[in-house]
């Protein structure tokens, strides 16, 4: 079998227009995943969740248990929640709201930290501080404990 000749200098034309496109194609989707926020509740476990609490952001976690009954059907409301407050991250880029969920029954050297006595619980992390949200667990509260009213209850403690 014989293979065409080709010419060095349309190779060399060849190979730098694609190594052009993959280098277009590699910044563009890094650049939508910077700016792009994130959809749906973000799970955190032993492996990330010291990192992701400390990364700058504000963090809102749900402790939940798979068993609880509470839980899994406040679980739709809770995505809605985390899609919200995900989506405002554009018009407050300066407070950034995260929102995460830890298996408190599988995560248990996490919920020890927090002292959790029932399911679902949860907290606001920001920065050191840690307030728990006792309020009704509907979309339009969450969202306004995590934005507004966060700064009327007292912080419950300082992680570290």
């Amino acid at each position: 079998m014989k293979f065409p000749r080709i010419n060095p200098s349309s190779f060399f034309l060849f190979s730098a227009v694609v190594s052009l496109i993959a280098t277009l194609t590699v910044t563009r989707v890094a650049a939508e995943a910077e700016t792009k926020p994130p959809t749906g509740v973000i799970k955190l476990d032993a492996r990330n969740f010291d990192s992701s609490i400390r990364d700058g952001n504000v963090w809102l976690v749900e402790f939940y248990a798979p068993w609880c009954g509470h839980c899994t059907r406040f679980a739709p409301t809770y995505e809605t929640v985390a899609n919200t407050l995900h989506g405002m991250h554009k018009k407050n880029p300066s407070r950034k709201i995260m929102v995460g969920k830890v298996d408190g029954s599988g995560e248990k050297a996490i919920t020890s930290r927090f002292n959790i006595m029932g399911y679902p619980s949860f907290f606001l992390i920001e920065g050191w501080s840690v307030r728990q949200y006792d309020g009704k667990r509907s979309l339009e509260d969450m969202v306004k404990f995590a934005t507004v009213t966060y700064e009327e209850v007292e912080v419950r403690r300082n992680l570290g």
